[in-house]
């Protein structure tokens, strides 16, 4: 990697620190472009994967964002949703 002689933590320690934590660690080099692609790749696959994961857990729970924060059955006194209504 660029800039080796510069380096403050040997690879082996941040590879056992990483371990430690369950994180994956990488060595990359955008001046040389070394392990930059690979490492944004696996770190998508895995926030990926976990996503995918957790919607299929099957703990009834929807994807998607909720904004009114009840599932949208909140209503005003007018029926109406409140998020829309002025007070």
């Amino acid at each position: 990697m660029d800039l080796a002689h510069k380096r403050k933590v040997p690879a082996a320690d941040a590879q056992a620190l990483a371990d430690k934590y369950g994180m994956m660690y990488f060595e990359t080099s955008a001046k040389e472009d070394t392990n930059v692609e690979q490492c944004f790749f696996k770190l998508t696959k895995q926030i990926s994967d976990k996503i995918k994961a957790t919607a299929g857990a099957g703990n009834g729970s929807r994807s998607g964002v909720d904004i009114g924060g009840s599932g949208g059955k909140s209503r005003g006194a007018g029926g109406g949703s409140k998020c829309c209504q002025s007070t």
